[in-house]
């Protein structure tokens, strides 16, 4: 099939690196042609902490994706999320350049970096300019200017902000398996392309992507995030409470919230009993659904309060009526969905994000929210030239797990000589 581009997005995941490629034909529809899917090392909570480890497991991802794509990956569109994750919004006026006063490409991208230049972050940059609507001659405001007769141009935009150190760890990490970042896109931006319609983000709703260590989360309003932020809070703390509150290993915690897990204890019975030896547990003792039940609905109320706080100071209350849209692996905890509109008064649903030609049905669930997302940016966004992408054989020479490693460690080296 003729094909106009290939895009890939990497998504630096709390217990999971993937990688998708999709290749968009003559039609402009894109179909998924690669996948690679690797366990996060040498990353927590965002951030790089092993720079050997996680450009390793870069490595695997992207040689799994270039397997089944058989297509080189040369460039991609990177996720970024973790504890250093804020924003803010921003607003600027620019005059238009051209002759004829119409608003040009040129105009746009000038908006878009001076709302970019923010002074006093102290460590931080700008990670990513969300643009939220221009506004002609102090007029009429529209979601793309390009074309239209305008002496002045005025950009509402949401910036999200995180750490320069952390950033510059994935630029390097990116390097060191020879990918350029085509942008960053921040978790929660990419997960609401995944997992949002068009009108949930003009009524205004929220999201929250439930990671392992954390919850990455964005309010969206008048079709653009409005504010974005993480909390320390996720599905790893639900499984250390079960653990630590009935004197279980961490490994039998999560099989049991896992199987039998409930954030919405109401409609089980007191006496319902765990089958510990049909779970392939060891422990002899009694434990019950309902304990463990408990346990969690204890965390997810602490959670979604924390939610609610971000509602309230965002100054979104009763201004979401979509509600909350739960996404990322640790949203499949049944009852939440039912406790979300007891503790914040919002309608509340899972979010699982929407067919993709290609996608394999296994992928197709919330765990993937956040890389289809980034897909679904870059698709949009991307100002690369159409083109086929380099295709290799997989019958000539691929580079072993030896070279990559080599590879790697040459240029990590490199960086610690600086």
């Amino acid at each position: 099939m003729e094909s106009k581009g290939v895009v890939t997005a990497i998504d630096f995941g709390q217990t999971k690196i993937v990688a998708l490629s999709a290749r968009v034909g003559w039609t402009g529809e894109p179909s998924i042609i690669g996948i690679g899917i690797s366990k996060s090392k040498g990353i927590s909570k965002g951030g790089i902490v092993n720079a050997d480890e996680a450009a390793l497991a870069l490595a695997d991802c992207i040689y799994q994706t270039e397997s089944s794509s058989k297509t080189k990956v040369e460039d991609a569109f990177v996720t970024i999320s973790g504890a250093n994750i804020s924003s803010k919004n921003t607003y600027v006026n620019i005059s238009t350049e051209g002759a004829d006063r119409k608003v040009s490409r040129e105009d746009v991208l000038r908006a878009l970096a001076q709302a970019s230049q923010v002074s006093g972050l102290e460590g931080h940059k700008v990670l990513q300019v969300v643009p939220r609507g221009y506004t002609l001659d102090g007029g009429k405001t529209v979601k793309d200017p390009v074309g239209m007769p305008s002496s002045h141009l005025a950009l509402s935009a949401h910036l999200i902000l995180g750490s320069a150190k952390g950033a510059k760890g994935i630029r390097e990490i990116l390097e060191a398996v020879e990918i350029s970042p085509l942008g960053l896109v921040a978790a929660p931006i990419a997960s609401g392309e995944a997992v949002l319609s068009t009108a949930d983000k003009e009524i205004g709703v929220v999201l929250a992507d439930i990671g392992h260590d954390g919850t990455s989360g964005a309010v969206y309003r008048d079709g653009a995030p409005v504010h974005t932020f993480y909390l320390p809070v996720g599905g790893h703390h639900f499984t250390n409470d079960i653990a630590f509150t009935l004197g279980l290993s961490l490994e039998d915690a999560e099989r049991i919230k896992v199987n039998l897990g409930n954030a919405f204890p109401k409609s089980i019975p007191p006496d319902e009993r765990i089958d510990l030896e049909m779970l392939g547990l060891s422990e002899k003792r009694k434990l019950y659904r309902k304990q463990v039940c408990d346990i969690l609905k204890e965390r997810a109320v602490e959670l979604l309060r924390m939610i609610g706080y971000r509602i309230r100071e965002a100054q979104l209350v009763n201004k979401a009526p979509a509600g909350l849209v739960l996404t990322g692996g640790a949203s499949c905890l049944p009852g939440l969905e039912q406790l979300g509109p007891e503790v914040l008064h919002l309608p509340t649903r899972l979010g699982e994000p929407d067919g993709m030609f290609g996608l394999p049905a296994l992928i197709r669930t919330p765990a993937y929210a956040t890389p289809l997302g980034a897909l679904r940016w870059g698709l949009k966004h991307t100002e690369k030239p159409a083109r086929d992408g380099k295709v290799f054989s997989l019958n000539g020479h691929r580079p072993s797990l030896r070279e990559i490693y080599d590879k790697v460690s040459d240029k990590l080296s490199d960086w610690a000589r600086r």
